[in-house]
């Protein structure tokens, strides 16, 4: 599964890349570099400290109270934000649920990786590799 992010309006790159192992990779000008996984129910950055847990259907960051969730179609909640995937790999991320795409779509197995694809964007978004 990769995340794609829209260059110039019509160039579509990768950005990061989930492998079916959980290890999680990011490009930089073709190259690709090990930047953490997912390991037992959390993301775990290239040091193997974790980034967030996901148990079920709740999201949390360690050492914090506030807790994320997927609703019922696996759709990302926090106080912040909302993030949904498509099933074409669509990737709406904003305040309220059906604002526009902000330039990133996923690439694989939506339907039945709908979680982890929004886990992917998370991990985007938080980690080294932003965009």
């Amino acid at each position: 599964m990769r995340l794609l992010v829209e260059r110039h309006g019509k160039d579509w790159e990768p950005l990061v890349e989930m492998q079916g192992d959980g290890a999680i990779y990011k490009y930089k000008d073709a190259a690709r570099q090990f930047v953490g996984q997912v390991k037992n129910d959390a993301l775990l950055d290239a040091h193997e400290v974790p980034s967030l847990t996901c148990i079920h259907r709740e999201i949390g960051v360690p050492g914090a109270e506030a807790k994320a969730r997927y609703d019922e179609h696996d759709t990302y909640y926090d106080s912040r934000i909302h993030i949904t995937v498509a099933d074409d790999g669509t990737v709406t991320a904003a305040g309220a649920p059906g604002e526009p795409a902000f330039g990133v779509r996923i690439e694989g197995p939506i339907t039945k990786t709908r979680r982890t694809a929004v886990l992917l964007v998370l991990a985007a978004l938080m980690g080294p590799w932003r965009f």
